[in-house]
């Protein structure tokens, strides 16, 4: 899922990975597989991630993770060859040069295109994330509760585990817990666990 929701962060690490896999074969005494891991890490999930979705029929996500894939080669491309321009690498002929700088134009203004919906992406999920704490803080309002945070932990066997810590002057009812529980499961794409920590507090005027 997380693969099939490239955002401008994925962009970032490809880049990053293009740098340090050519700097890894511009530098002799640097073990030439590094530059292979570097390069796996931001291909091989992604393309993965296509051929299982599509198995599973799982259309929208494996567009996703084929959109990441090509944003991936895109940066790995221009971090190569951004490495390789500052390391003094250059084409024997004035031919192979024109080459490179029409290549590096063309890889540039896809880059540039890909960046608009990678980051529009990252801003509806922060978006996303501050409306469910509103949405989750309303709810623990009618029982008398107060949010303090909400935490995504890393899902376990295909559940997502959220984490809600509230502040309240005695032990939340069954009732809150189910109506967060409830509003969990509202939006979510995979199974939700709840997961809520009550903080007793007691004001003294």
């Amino acid at each position: 899922l997380a693969r099939g929701a490239p955002s401008i962060l994925d962009l970032g690490v490809a880049f990053i990975s293009g740098i340090a896999a050519s700097y890894c074969l511009t530098r002799p005494k640097l073990s030439g597989a590094l530059a292979g891991v570097a390069i796996a890490a931001a291909l091989v999930p992604p393309i993965a991630t296509v051929g299982i979705c599509l198995a599973l029929q799982k259309f929208e996500v494996a567009q996703g993770a084929a959109i990441l894939f090509g944003t991936n080669v895109v940066a790995i491309v221009l971090g190569s060859a951004f490495n390789f321009f500052l390391a003094g690498i250059r084409g024997r002929s004035s031919n192979s040069a024109a080459w490179a700088k029409r290549t590096a134009i063309v890889f540039t203004l896809i880059l540039v295109g890909l960046m608009v919906p990678l980051s529009s992406a990252i801003l509806r999920k922060i978006a996303g994330d501050a409306d469910r704490t509103h949405r989750y803080a309303a709810t623990a309002a009618a029982y008398g509760a107060d949010v303090s945070s909400v935490r995504n932990l890393a899902p376990k066997r295909g559940v997502q585990v959220v984490e809600i810590t509230l502040d309240a002057s005695e032990k939340v009812s069954e009732g809150c817990v189910s109506a967060l529980q409830d509003e969990a499961n509202k939006y979510a794409q995979i199974p939700v666990k709840l997961r809520v920590i009550t903080r007793l507090v007691t004001e003294l005027d």
